[in-house]
């Protein structure tokens, strides 16, 4: 140890003359300090030796420690050591420096092209490293074991299986990628069904895509419903549509309408079973409907799903009731206990400035439509109406309430 007690011995002498408390004042401090700079110029130049090195290996016991020395040692170009002290760290806290360890040795073997060694590590479940050992793999165009790894590993942290999946394609290996993908999916990685149906889509394999839509992969189904319609095949899109796929009746509507038959595409809409019946399918059933001026149809259409609570199918609805002044319709949606539909509502009355309605939501104990109506009331130079309204509802949680009474 005397490279790292030569310094402080020499600096402690130098010291040891002001070190009494009576006479330490400020110019043993400036001593201190110049000769601290010149101690950290001579170690940042001096060559660490071997020795003190081993030591290190050999007798620090804080992962933490052991990592920041490897880092050092990594800078300094001395490969050996950084990776024993990495091991040792690793052999201590799998985690080490939360997962920094496992990192740079990745790195490192990476750097050394050491797949053997990477392997090892994989082996012994280092995700990071069965990443690397992937990446390696496919450079060298080891196409199988790649997959392999990919399939021992936890694929789905893993950031290069699209990379085999590539490579295999490059080679014309289509089957064996989409094999790979399956497996994959069997093995629990949630984003390979994406990938599957993409691959599929690509290979215009329908049937392979129907089975993953059934299996409720919904890119499957959009894909799926994408090629039925560039091959214009109306019936199977009403099929799917039928069977609860609402996008299926959105492409079944524009085939129709691109085929310049719109009462064709109504037609379709309203004969799909109950399955399909969803908020999609009523808006675009109500769009059409208007665009050919029949409005109490398309209310119909929506008010059939306004239960659903769907946002869209409750916003068009209500725009429809309001433009048809149908307020008493419009008040009994309010009153089935739904806040959105209660809050779309006030704001139509607003709109249409019908502040008698307001009032009469508000006495039922709707306090957005007490706000609201206080705020037109304010607005029109009625303060005491608005004071008088909102003065029962005031309470301490209702800021809005309170800052507008001020």
């Amino acid at each position: 140890m005397d490279y790292l007690r030569q310094p402080l011995v020499r600096t402690a002498a130098v010291l040891d003359a002001v070190a009494s408390p009576h006479t330490v004042g400020v110019h043993g401090f400036r001593v201190a300090g110049y000769l601290l700079q010149k101690i950290g110029r001579e170690r940042r130049f001096t060559k660490v030796p071997a020795t003190t090195w081993r030591a290190v290996i050999d007798h620090v016991s804080n992962p933490q420690e052991l990592v920041r020395a490897a880092d050092t040692a990594m800078f300094l170009l001395l490969y050996e050591c950084a990776e024993k002290l990495l091991r040792r760290a690793l052999a201590l806290d799998a985690h080490a420096a939360d997962g920094r360890a496992s990192e740079m040795l990745g790195e490192l073997l990476v750097q050394q092209n050491r797949i053997k060694d990477l392997r090892a590590l994989a082996e012994a479940g280092d995700l990071g490293a069965a990443d690397r050992l992937v990446g390696l793999l496919v450079a060298d165009g080891r196409a199988d074991e790649a997959m392999a790894v990919c399939l021992r590993a936890d694929s789905g942290q893993l950031s290069h299986p699209w990379l085999v999946a590539d490579l295999l394609l490059e080679q014309g290996r289509v089957e064996d990628a989409l094999s790979f993908w399956r497996s994959l999916h069997d093995n629990g990685d949630t984003t390979a069904a994406d990938s599957l149906a993409a691959l599929l889509a690509d290979q215009g394999r329908l049937d392979d895509l129907r089975a993953l839509a059934d299996d409720g992969n919904d890119l499957a189904a959009d894909r799926l419903i994408e090629l039925l319609a560039g091959q214009g095949r109306t019936e199977a899109l009403r099929a799917l549509a039928n069977e609860g796929f609402p996008h299926a009746a959105d492409g079944l509507t524009d085939l129709l309408l691109q085929r310049g038959t719109p009462e064709e595409a109504i037609a379709a809409l309203r004969a799909i079973s109950p399955p399909g019946r969803h908020p999609i399918v009523a808006t675009r059933l109500a769009d059409l409907l208007l665009e050919k001026g029949q409005v109490d149809e398309a209310i119909a259409a929506l008010r059939a799903l306004a239960h659903t609570g769907v946002r869209s199918v409750i916003r068009r609805l209500l725009e429809l009731l309001a433009e048809r002044a149908l307020l008493a319709e419009l008040r009994a949606l309010a009153n089935d206990g739904s806040r959105v539909t209660t809050g779309e509502l006030v704001t139509l009355l607003v709109q249409h400035g019908r502040l008698d309605d307001l009032r009469a939501l508000a006495a039922e104990g709707h306090p957005y439509a007490a706000h609201q109506l206080a705020e037109a009331l304010a607005t029109q130079g009625r303060e005491e109406e608005a004071i008088a309204l909102l003065t029962p509802v005031a309470t301490a949680d209702r800021r809005e309430t309170v800052s507008l009474l001020a």
